[in-house]
């Protein structure tokens, strides 16, 4: 049997990893036959803080204005960039997107509730 030329072990080699690198190593799953269905995530807890700090969020005295509004807003912004923010977490088409942000005298604090539905 003739020995293999350098040439002939190089395109073997090629071969092989050209076929290698193509090959997927995770089955990619598909959702195109799927049909749209309706989730919905809430999640719920608590903020307690110094009573300072409650007394001046609640009265409206914080140096930037209203506090838990910003909050809620950066709670809805957080919702709609999920997908970037968590790995491998696909996007979804978010339909509804509510925080709310209520008074607790009893922590003092506030009591925070978030429902997200596609």
């Amino acid at each position: 049997m003739p020995r293999p030329t350098s040439a002939t072990r190089r395109s073997r080699l090629a071969l092989a990893t050209c076929s290698f690198k193509t090959a997927s190593v995770f089955p990619k799953p598909t959702a195109s036959n799927s049909f749209p269905s309706v989730r919905v995530a809430s999640a719920a807890g608590k903020l307690r803080c110094t009573v300072g700090t409650f007394e001046k969020v609640r009265s409206g005295a914080a140096p930037k204005g209203s506090v838990v509004g910003t909050a809620e807003i950066a709670g809805i912004m957080a919702a709609k960039r999920t997908a970037e923010l968590i790995p491998l977490c696909h996007p979804l088409p978010l339909g509804k997107v509510e925080v709310r942000i209520t008074i607790d005298e009893a922590l003092p604090g506030f009591r925070v509730e978030a429902e997200v539905r596609t």
